[in-house]
């Protein structure tokens, strides 16, 4: 830690940041320190990752005939992501010269069903953590997985196959839904009390909010561990 608080106070955050990572949930750590370990990785990974400052990769100048998903492809990123660390409204119009700031990914996840909660890593390091709600028969989720699918505003069918609409108050997965393959997805959730306890037994729900930010983070193709 002390070696990590010198990389801090002389400014060297992407390398405090790929240190603090080998330290969370070291299971030696306290309680208390473990909440300060993760205290400060929440505010490194605002800085390195989602900030607009270019820590990570240099800053990308934009070309003429260059498109913010032409860009995101190259960094193996959702446009989306891109798009809120620049702030950019329209993605469609970009002005060539224009600096941006680029991660390159793709993100991962770790999901943890004892934990109940959800944690991102980019090459290795902490991105942020979330909590989730799980069924009360999870108990053949673990495994690796990759996304295979993102919907803003999905559909619900019940049992009877009987169509619940997007944005409906009944509708239990919320504002998007990641498929995963093999009927498992992340999804959002109509109830936030649903977190923690949720009943939906082949799903894993987030709040609305975190899932819109999953959604804009997580690539086709991300890897998602879920494990106990």
């Amino acid at each position: 830690m002390k070696t990590i608080e010198k990389s801090l106070v002389e400014g060297r955050l992407v390398e405090a940041h790929r240190r603090l990572t080998t330290r969370y949930r070291d299971p030696r750590l306290s309680p208390e320190e473990a909440r300060h370990v993760e205290d400060l990785l929440n505010q490194l990974a605002g800085t390195v990752i989602y900030s607009h400052k270019s820590l990570l990769e240099p800053a990308y100048q934009v070309r003429p005939g260059d498109t913010l998903q032409k860009i995101a492809q190259k960094y193996n990123v959702p446009a989306d992501l891109l798009a809120k660390i620049n702030g950019i409204r329209d993605p469609e119009r970009l002005e060539p010269g224009t600096d941006l700031k680029v991660v390159r990914g793709p993100f991962n996840a770790v999901v943890d069903l004892t934990r109940q909660d959800l944690t991102l890593m980019l090459s290795g390091c902490y991105a942020g953590c979330f909590p989730i709600g799980v069924g009360p028969d999870a108990s053949g989720l673990e495994g690796t997985y990759t996304v295979q699918n993102k919907t803003l505003d999905p559909a619900y069918y019940d049992q009877n196959n009987r169509m619940i609409e997007p944005g409906s108050p009944g509708n239990p997965l919320g504002r998007c839904l990641i498929g995963l393959g093999d009927r498992v997805s992340l999804h959002g959730t109509n109830d936030p009390g649903n977190l923690g306890r949720n009943t939906h037994s082949e799903g894993i729900s987030l709040s609305n909010r975190d899932i819109e930010d999953l959604h804009a983070i997580l690539s086709i193709g991300s890897r998602v561990v879920i494990r106990r």
